[in-house]
């Protein structure tokens, strides 16, 4: 449906980060739209998420086998609240959004993370760790 990336935001150093959880259903009818509207609603909604880059950061999940409610969540982290609200509002006025219901929100505050942060080297080893073979094993 939509690829989400994340938007780089800069957090003061202890400002409050206000998390959104939303879970989506999309609706039976989005499946009858032809492939140029469903691609018109998606590029509707990927161009307004980019509108907000620098504001809420942006992470999309599926949700099959996690739930029978829901398709995906977006996990909105940003500053402001009202950022988070007002993505999720417009977000319902694409092409794609008007095919999406809301299934559950919920809002919470936290601090910043602080752990990596503290350790870049260790943080940058992580990042160029290589993993080969059969991770079950």
């Amino acid at each position: 449906v939509l690829n989400v990336v994340s938007s780089g935001v800069t957090w003061a150093a202890d400002a409050p980060i206000f998390g959104t959880f939303a879970l989506f259903e999309v609706d039976e009818h989005w499946g009858n739209l032809s492939v140029e509207e469903r691609q018109k609603g998606g590029e509707e909604a990927k161009a307004l998420l980019e509108g907000f880059k620098g504001q809420v950061t942006v992470d999309g999940y599926w949700t099959y086998g996690l739930t029978t409610e829901s398709h995906f969540m977006l996990r909105l982290h940003s500053a402001d609240l009202k950022a988070n609200q007002q993505l999720l509002t417009h977000i319902r006025g694409t092409g794609l959004g008007r095919h999406l219901d809301l299934e559950y929100t919920i809002s919470g505050v936290t601090k910043k993370l602080n752990y990596a942060p503290d350790f870049p080297e260790l943080l940058e080893k992580l990042k160029a760790a290589k993993y080969e073979g059969d991770p079950s094993t």
